[in-house]
């Protein structure tokens, strides 16, 4: 185990190293879909008179788009 001046316990190679190195573009992220849906829902559901059920339908509706988008970017690389 070798130690570099500016960390406090550096490792050359460790187990996920190698899956962090090779990715060649950032992955993207889905938690402002959820977030955005959420609040979506909650002020079209108050409209309404129902805003729990708007809550429910925008994080399920933003969470299908987050899933969407995880399962896309997995499977390009």
């Amino acid at each position: 185990m070798t130690t570099a001046p500016e960390a406090l316990a550096y490792r050359r190679a460790t187990w996920h190293a190698a899956r962090m190195q090779g990715s060649k573009r950032p992955p993207r992220a889905g938690g402002a879909a959820i977030a955005l849906l959420a609040l979506g829902g909650v002020i079209v559901g108050n409209h309404y008179g129902q805003a729990s059920i708007g809550l429910i339908a925008g994080l399920a509706t933003g969470g299908a788009i987050a899933l969407a988008t995880w399962l896309l970017d997995r499977s390009r690389g």
